[in-house]
């Protein structure tokens, strides 16, 4: 973003001083939380104001003071005296607006969700779901290691894919507890305090918050439902649909847009059938999602404006079965097991041998940046063979099994955007696997892990890492089938037991580094 870029943002003529920048900046602020509840774009709409507010700031202080607009700015006047007023004046002004906003954001909150604003001390808790001999039971594990259990659980009830709001203060979960519909309930893992925070028949899956705990982006979250992506409102309890975008007039929707609108709608008909999974590309207006089809499924970009793509989803990769994550800064890690083409009418013709399809690798981890949006290829498996890197036929494996097919699952970043951590696995069917080893990689040449590290060696699933990004908890198939929850150092290390008897699943530490002041 330029400076004229900045000032069009925030609806100034360029040069403004200081005090119209500030009044400009609150009043977009203002307008954009409260019309952004139901905005799709509303993330890359407040990153795109706050850059535009610090580079107008900037500019305007470096020219100085506004003109005088009393007495007190009088040429006249002794310096000193007026450094010191005008300081004082600043710091009663800055702490008037700091404890009006502050005021307004806790009435506004209370008013809307009283059982959401009250903070929660969880600072290395375990989240995990515990499979039951009927149903399954949202638990938190504290640092202790002592297990708690959520409340008010029914016999026979399914609690499943749980997620953190960003900051740490709740545990949300999906549950047929109650009308026996799965809806989003919420726990405060310090209290007995369970709420229901969605409404309807139509089954809610895969919840999933991003961004920091900062207002108004704490409370957004994605989930699927009926096919369709939601973006989910954990205060005000709402969903609102954001993919396929809804078709429907809008006040000051031109013939065009509406045109536009069917466009894509049509284009996600030939993309996929429906939605699996979806996350933001946090800080950008992309959602990185996951479509199902006939035979396999699809990893897809989908544009929330414009700008990314003319504004129309495209379908990167293909595989029977896809996983994801994003890193901090917004770009995609996709583990693909069984490789398939994107585009089956129009195969690569060096991929052609005697008119069949042969692909060139089986199972694949890859990167795609989000400014490009360009796979890049990390490792590949082909047969037993592991290679990490480049296709070319003379690159030699860097493992290779007994026995199988190679293939990979479950990767997950760590919060820093450091480290990259992934199962490594035997292939069981065509996209099933059984995990042989928990692998961890470097993200960035800076971090704290130098090469690649193997954190744990079994029959391992569904890593996750630590707010502080040093640790990574994960589950491990012991004898008799139970599944345990461990953690390990990021960078190797010795393993830790978490859990005493019972077979869990979606481990997942809380991502408070900090304890609330008022908790």
């Amino acid at each position: 973003m330029d400076k004229k870029q900045a000032y069009e943002v925030l609806g100034i003529e360029p040069d403004s001083n200081e005090r119209n920048v500030r009044r400009a900046y609150r009043a977009l602020l203002f307008d954009l939380e409260d019309k952004g509840q139901t905005d799709a774009a509303y993330l890359f709409k407040k990153q795109q104001l706050e850059e535009a507010f610090e580079m107008c700031l900037k500019q305007a202080q470096s020219l100085g003071p506004a003109a005088p607009t009393s007495a007190l700015d009088s040429v006249k006047a002794d310096p000193e005296a007026v450094k010191k007023k005008l300081a004082f004046r600043l710091l009663l002004g800055i702490g008037g607006i700091a404890a009006i906003i502050l005021g307004y954001t806790w009435f506004k909150n209370l008013s809307v969700d009283p059982g959401g604003t009250s903070p929660a001390n969880t600072v290395g808790f375990i989240a995990a779901v515990e499979n039951l001999k009927s149903g399954s039971r949202a638990v938190v594990f504290k640092l202790d290691d002592t297990k708690v259990d959520r409340p008010k659980h029914t016999n026979g009830v399914i609690d499943t894919d749980l997620a953190w709001r960003p900051d740490g203060s709740r545990l949300l979960f999906i549950s047929n507890e109650g009308d026996g519909n799965f809806n989003i309930h919420r726990w405060n893992p310090t209290d007995s305090n369970v709420e229901l925070r969605s409404q309807g028949a139509s089954a809610k899956a895969n919840l999933w918050f991003s961004g920091p705990d900062e207002p108004g982006i704490g409370d957004q979250a994605l989930v699927t439902s009926g096919g369709f992506v939601f973006q989910y409102d954990q205060k005000l309890a709402t969903i609102v649909q954001i993919l396929p975008p809804p078709r429907k007039k809008t006040q000051g929707q031109s013939g065009d847009e509406q045109g536009t609108t069917g466009q894509i709608e049509a284009l996600y008909k030939q993309i996929g059938i429906s939605f699996a999974s979806a996350k933001w590309a946090i800080g950008h207006p992309i959602i990185w999602a996951v479509m199902r089809r006939e035979n396999d499924e699809v990893f897809v970009l989908n544009p929330l404006n414009g700008e990314v793509n003319k504004g129309m989803p495209a379908k990167l990769l293909a595989a029977k079965k896809i996983e994801f994550e994003v890193t901090p800064t917004g770009d995609a890690i996709v583990v693909l097991r069984q490789f398939q083409f994107v585009d089956t009418d129009n195969i690569p013709a060096q991929f052609l041998i005697d008119g069949k399809a042969v692909p060139p690798f089986d199972s694949a981890v890859y990167f795609i940046p989000v400014d490009t949006q360009q796979p890049q290829l990390i490792c590949h498996s082909k047969g037993p063979n592991l290679y990490f890197g480049s296709v070319a036929k003379d690159t030699k494996p860097l493992d290779k099994l007994p026995k199988g097919n190679y293939t990979f699952a479950q990767p997950s970043v760590s919060p820093d955007g450091t480290i990259l951590a992934f199962v490594s696995a035997g292939l069981v069917g065509e996209s099933e696997f059984k995990g042989m080893a928990l692998v961890a990689i470097p993200l960035k040449q800076d971090g704290k892990l130098k090469g690649i590290a193997r954190l744990a060696i079994g029959d391992v699933s569904e890593p996750s890492f630590s707010a502080e990004s040093d640790k990574v908890v994960y589950l491990k198939r012991e004898a008799g089938g139970k599944r345990a929850i461990f953690t390990a150092p990021a960078t190797g290390g010795p393993e830790s037991k978490v859990s005493r008897g019972g077979d869990f699943s979606m481990p997942k530490f809380s991502p408070q580094k900090v304890a609330p002041k008022s908790s």
